[in-house]
């Protein structure tokens, strides 16, 4: 897709001196397009849109063989899957996306086997993985050969909006962004504030899903005035709320990033987020917000009623984590990749986020 969270790395690629080329097979999924996403700003990429294995096979055949291929995922990718057999058969410089797994569940129990042996399947014939999510490069290098080159990676976004280092007014503002899903669990967000009592905050809901009606219904119980759920937004107008709380909630329990942790951090809001979202590692890196035990409603309230304890951040302290999520900017990620794309073989490099002085 032209997704946001990989059109705005090939732009800043794209600004950089690089010929980029962005090749999707449909803009944007409905899904994708009901939650508020946009597809992305493209100037001076090239894009080219294909329906069928052939056409991407064709695709591939169109650029030189000093090419270098960024492909999307490593198993049930479609038409990409085409893309990549003719990539490899090609020997071209190759580097498959691939997040963080969800290994819930019965099939989790599995999956670590099956991606193993496409893992070793695809050793020596891709030049390496880059891997989005908190932890995800190790998993990956624990499965695979030792010649398998693994990067930590992420999904870089858009730099800082103007004018919107805010905080809340009156009450300290907790603020959750996503689809009101079992996945994403506001259901225990809604226990965690809900043993607070006392306390001044209150929580907004940006986002819908199945889930909203008995969302509603228990904050309603339980959080009386306290819960707003305001439904979808646009993403620049679902931004534009994250910076006006004074902390964001992801407590999903599986999520391969999280972008809304990335734009919450990038705009000065701190974030508290389990331990099962991609986006983790960032923010225990950032020195704001805290990361707790996916599911742990214990832990998510302590974690809550520590931020209330601490205040809103000042302004300084909101410029101050802003400054440092510059690392999580598309300008960030496209120098990153870059630097990937001139390693020699041996060489290592640490992500935006884990550099001293970032």
């Amino acid at each position: 897709m032209l997704t946001p969270h990989i059109t705005e790395l090939a732009r800043e690629v794209a600004r950089l001196g690089v010929e980029v080329h962005y090749v999707f097979e449909i803009a944007l999924s409905d899904e994708r397009r009901a939650m508020g996403w946009p597809t992305g700003d493209l100037a001076g990429v090239h894009v080219h849109a294909v329906t069928t294995a052939a056409e991407a096979r064709d695709a591939v055949d169109h650029f030189p063989a000093e090419a270098a291929h960024i492909t999307q995922g490593v198993r049930s990718n479609g038409i990409v899957a085409q893309a990549q057999k003719r990539i490899m058969a090609l020997g071209r410089q190759h580097y498959p996306i691939m997040e963080k797994i969800d290994l819930r569940g019965i099939v989790g129990k599995i999956k670590p086997l099956v991606y193993s042996l496409g893992f070793w399947a695809i050793a020596g014939r891709v030049t390496g993985l880059l891997a989005i999510g908190d932890g995800n490069a190790d998993w990956i290098a624990r499965r695979s050969p030792r010649s398998m080159r693994v990067f930590p990676f992420a999904y870089f976004l858009i730099g800082k909006r103007p004018d919107l280092i805010l905080r809340a007014a009156d009450r300290y503002r907790f603020v959750f962004v996503g689809g009101l899903i079992q996945r994403k669990r506001v259901d225990l967000l809604l226990e965690a504030l809900a043993g607070l009592p006392g306390q001044r905050f209150e929580l907004e809901i940006v986002g819908d899903g199945p889930e909203r009606d008995l969302l509603e219904e228990r904050a309603n119980v339980n959080l009386p005035g306290q819960v707003t759920f305001v439904g979808t937004y646009g993403m620049d107008a679902a931004i534009d709320r994250i910076a006006h709380a004074d902390c964001l909630v992801l407590p999903s329990d599986h999520d391969g990033w999280g972008a809304v942790v990335s734009e919450a951090q990038i705009n000065g809001t701190p974030v508290i987020c389990s331990s099962k979202c991609g986006a983790a590692g960032t923010v225990r890196a950032s020195g704001f917000g805290a990361v707790f035990n996916a599911g742990d409603v214990v832990a998510l309230r302590r974690c809550l009623a520590e931020m209330l304890d601490q205040g809103p951040l000042s302004a300084a302290e909101r410029e101050r984590l802003a400054h440092w999520a510059h690392c999580l900017t598309a300008e960030a990620g496209a120098r990153y990749l870059l630097d990937i794309l001139r390693l020699d073989g041996g060489d290592a490099i640490n992500p935006p986020w884990e550099r001293d002085g970032t």
